[in-house]
């Protein structure tokens, strides 16, 4: 079972994709309730397809979230019934952004969530998490906020 540390921020305005940055087309699928402790999903990274099952870990503490994880490779034809399921989804394009001392990524939004750019950073360990040093172009910390995780964001808006 793989450990995920992570860290995440808003992006600030102002802030372009730079030269020499990689995307890639994701799609997401939840498959659990928003509040439940342990999240499934299914997701689509161009032509590649995994599901992910993920529990935070009770001791994490620190600045970073921390989480177990379980990832494996599914096909398309499991991929798509699956993702027709789920009323919980979201698409995003993930950049690879070059970035001195760190390798984050920039999801930008689609959908009902157009425009929304959040920044991730990955981390091997929770010391470099609580160490890392966000750069300029980096907003808010967002970091184990409920209302910005993709699980969230993936709910169907609400009417009103």
């Amino acid at each position: 079972m793989q450990v995920e540390i992570e860290r995440k921020f808003q992006v600030l305005d102002g802030w372009e994709i730079p030269p020499g940055a990689g995307v890639v087309l994701i799609r997401q699928a939840y498959l659990t309730d928003p509040a439940a402790a342990v999240e499934v999903r299914v997701r689509s990274m161009d032509d590649r397809y995994f599901m992910t099952v993920k529990k935070p870990v009770e001791t994490s503490g620190g600045k970073a979230l921390t989480r177990h994880e379980v990832e494996f490779p599914i096909g398309a034809s499991v991929f798509e019934p699956l993702w027709e399921m789920a009323s919980a989804r979201l698409e995003k394009e993930r950049w690879t952004v070059p970035c001195e001392g760190c390798s984050p990524v920039v999801d930008v939004y689609r959908g009902n969530n157009l425009g929304l750019r959040v920044a991730e950073v990955e981390f091997t360990t929770p010391e470099a998490a609580d160490a890392f040093v966000p750069p300029a172009w980096f907003g808010p910390e967002i970091t184990g906020v409920r209302r910005w995780g993709n699980r969230a964001l993936a709910q169907p808006p609400t009417a009103g």
